[in-house]
């Protein structure tokens, strides 16, 4: 994970990665780190103002001690990335897109995340994830064609396994895991689900007559 962020430094100009220090505050803790990681590595020297300053940055968003992490569920866990910073970036949360994976389905999950990280501005990792997502998604109704009768509970299974993919891996490798963020609103995003979920109903209930 840290290799990536780096690597998506490696290439930038003094300058870029200035900008990332200097405005860090609209740009993600993994991206501002590589970014301050790659200047040193260019001999640029902090002094220690700045390195005050980027301590009180990081520490918010350092990870927990063992014994709290392991006493954390998932849940609470991704609850605990909730701030109303209003410099804050904007995401759907990771409990959004559990929920809508396993009441939709996993591709409504996955356009959230890779709308996240799209946010971030790392485009690459947006249609990278999308492009997982959407296979995922393929193979899961290719094999569940299969079956003999349909199982909505291996479904949503299924759909919640992908949804554990999505924020315990892929939203940790390209947002970062204790990143703070602000809640996006999922009121329009949820009206749209029903409504093709209401037409997919209809369709397959004609099919079937």
């Amino acid at each position: 994970m840290e290799e990536s962020f780096h690597d998506h430094m490696f290439g930038k100009s003094d300058e870029d990665l200035e900008f990332f220090v200097a405005e860090r505050k609209k740009y993600q803790v993994p991206f501002v780190s590589a970014a301050v990681a790659e200047l040193q590595r260019r001999g640029r020297v902090f002094s220690e103002e700045e390195l005050k300053e980027l301590d009180i940055y990081f520490k918010p968003h350092q990870e927990l001690p063992e014994n709290d992490a392991a006493n954390e569920t998932t849940w609470s866990k991704w609850r605990n990335n909730f701030t109303d910073d209003p410099e804050a970036p904007e995401y759907y949360s990771q409990r959004a897109i559990f929920l809508f994976c396993v009441v939709f389905t996993m591709l409504a999950g996955t356009i959230f995340l890779s709308s996240n990280i799209n946010r971030s501005g790392n485009k690459k990792g947006a249609a990278e994830v999308f492009m997982i997502g959407f296979f995922y998604t393929v193979v899961m109704i290719w094999g569940l064609s299969f079956l003999p009768v349909r199982s909505t509970g291996i479904s949503i299974a299924l759909n919640a396994g992908g949804a554990m993919l999505l924020n315990n891996i892929l939203w940790n490798k390209y947002l970062g895991v204790n990143t703070k963020h602000r809640r996006r609103p999922i009121l329009v995003p949820l009206i749209a689900w029903i409504v093709i979920t209401i037409l997919l109903i209809m369709i397959m209930l004609k099919e079937e007559q």
